[in-house]
């Protein structure tokens, strides 16, 4: 017999994509035999998130505004299904997402361990940084955007750190593979991110938010080696700015060139099969992304009472 499925959508204003997100479901979800529910959690949204979610097929959960982990547990405490599919409000669900879903639900047992997904495609029409940048990304962890995981596991695992502010998905596949939880990369889960930073405003705006979690506590910058690296950055060219001020020029150019040759290092590392031209463009990149976290520590100060 399969599995019963919930899919949690947890959602902070996303009115531009929600639409899609529950139109994609609806398109495909007479592809899985099994029960199938669909769980909006509204994050406190501001928009008309929750009044577009409601034109759905789905239930929807008017939460107050929290940390993303949150709003992730509260749909799956709502939920009833023994495999449980998160997926961001921004994502349009695919025709092999489906299928390979309704696969996984006839393998499985409820005593099943999974922790699966694949991190999500770029738009067929992306911009530059879609097509550089996030195309060509590779993680062993997955993105919250596109997580499938058993009942089973998720309560093992006691569910998302609701006292972290970002890095839960990446938090909960570690605690996943320490328990030996069957954690695996599944390429058939294709989703597409619809979300993805458009314009090199939006690109800062992101990592700022995504890197302000690694700086909340000295144990979370210590397993962070994004946020080590930031501060490297930070540091090597600040001292090289006081040394130009010095008249200490060799020095500060050493050190400015000590900065730059890392900067090519890690994007060589990052895409290292990638092309000359997303090479160049990447190595743009990777240097905002690195100075965007060193802006997530002058954040994580400042919000600290935050949590969201």
């Amino acid at each position: 017999m399969s599995l019963s499925i919930s899919i949690v959508i947890p959602a902070f204003n996303e009115e531009k994509y929600i639409a899609t997100c529950l139109a994609s479901i609806e398109k495909f979800r007479q592809l899985i035999p099994s029960d199938i529910e669909v769980i909006v959690a509204n994050n406190g949204s501001t928009d008309n998130t929750s009044a577009i979610a409601k034109q759905f097929s789905c239930d929807v959960l008017d939460l107050e505004r929290g940390p993303v982990s949150s709003a992730r547990n509260r749909g799956a405490a709502h939920a009833s299904g023994d495999l449980i599919a998160f997926v961001d409000g921004d994502v349009e669900l695919t025709e092999s997402w489906f299928i390979e879903l309704a696969r996984l639900s006839n393998q499985l047992t409820k005593q099943s361990d999974l922790v699966t997904g694949k991190q999500c495609l770029v738009p067929d029409n992306g911009t530059w940084i879609e097509k550089h940048w996030f195309k060509n990304l590779k993680d062993q962890y997955l993105g919250g955007a596109n997580i499938v995981t058993t009942r089973t596991t998720f309560n093992a695992l006691n569910g998302f750190d609701e006292k972290l502010k970002t890095g839960e998905d990446y938090d909960y596949c570690l605690r996943a593979i320490k328990e030996n939880k069957n954690y695996q990369v599944n390429e058939k889960l294709n989703a597409i991110h619809l979300g993805f930073p458009h314009s090199l405003k939006d690109f800062m705006r992101r990592e700022l938010w995504h890197g302000e979690g690694d700086f909340r506590s000295f144990s979370q910058f210590k397993n962070s080696i994004v946020a080590q690296i930031a501060v490297f950055y930070f540091v090597i060219i600040t001292l090289s700015l006081f040394a130009l001020t010095l008249s200490y020029f060799w020095l500060s150019v050493a050190g400015l060139l000590l900065v730059a040759g890392l900067n090519a290092a890690i994007t060589l590392k990052r895409f290292a099969r990638c092309g000359l031209s997303t090479l160049v463009v990447n190595y743009y990149l990777n240097a905002m992304y690195f100075f965007a976290r060193v802006g997530s520590l002058v954040r994580a100060i400042k919000n600290k009472k935050l949590t969201y």
